[in-house]
């Protein structure tokens, strides 16, 4: 499918943006956002959305027997709901349209973010079940959008140090058991949106230029700072794990400003 190039929307921002005088300002804005909305919204020809759907189909069965193989010797076949799958396929392909159109500069998202949009659509519409064990639907989605998830930070990962192989500082991940744990329990019970799980993803990342950033002292961040993250173990969306990892910031040290705030 054609996209239009970044630079032919941007400068058609910049004479709207720049230039407001220069002809019906709310035509104009219609006429570029309406580009966007005709792209993402097209039907995708049938031969496409199946190919989509046939790749989504393989990567998850590997993620499915990568998950049970270990103490399953004969797991039973993964079955899918071909209307939810094609929803979720063709959903991620709308935002990679998105992407696309927005970022400048940006030919494709990367590993992480693919991976955070099919772990919510997963989440959210549980497309995966099988025969006879409806009752297990729940838990298995939640489990295959976890790996899914985790597996595009780890591609990610490899990615980065594969563009940087002579380097002596490598990109890694921390993938804990209670961490995988809590991740599980917020995938089961909280709502996350796309941009969270996005977001939450980057943070599992330890950057090259970054490794030292989890044992930060506490005198390194203000009170604004603090305070939002605070508020948000008190509002209890998340899990404090998740919430330490999600800003970059040591458990212990998270703790800490928490009991300070609650016996103050």
């Amino acid at each position: 499918m054609s996209v239009e190039p970044n630079n032919t929307v941007k400068g058609e921002l910049d004479k709207l943006f720049f230039n407001p005088k220069s002809g019906k300002v709310s035509e104009r804005l219609d006429a570029i956002l309406g580009f966007y909305k005709g792209a993402a919204c097209r039907e995708l020809p049938h031969e496409y959305l199946k190919a989509l759907v046939d790749d989504f189909k393989a990567y998850i069965t590997i993620a499915y027997s990568e998950i049970f193989k270990v103490n399953i010797p004969n797991i039973p076949a993964l079955c899918f709901s071909n209307e939810s799958v094609s929803i979720v396929a063709t959903q991620v392909w709308k935002r990679k349209i998105y992407f696309r159109i927005f970022h400048e500069g940006v030919k494709n998202m990367n590993e992480i973010k693919e991976a955070a949009l099919y772990a919510f659509w997963i989440l959210k519409l549980q497309p995966f079940y099988i025969s006879g064990q409806s009752q297990t639907t729940n838990k298995l989605n939640i489990q295959i959008a976890l790996k899914v998830f985790l597996n595009g930070v780890i591609s990610f990962v490899n990615g980065m140090n594969k563009k940087e192989p002579n380097t002596t500082k490598k990109y890694a991940f921390n993938f804990s058991g209670s961490l995988i744990s809590d991740l599980y329990y917020s995938f089961k019970y909280r709502d996350w949106s796309k941009e969270s799980l996005m977001d939450m993803g980057e943070r599992l990342v330890i950057y090259p230029h970054s490794e030292s950033s989890r044992t930060a002292a506490s005198g390194h961040y203000n009170e604004e700072f603090k305070n939002k993250v605070v508020s948000e173990v008190l509002e209890k969306r998340l899990s404090p794990r998740v919430i330490a990892y999600k800003h970059d910031l040591p458990p212990d040290e998270l703790n800490r400003w928490v009991s300070a705030k609650t016996s103050a």
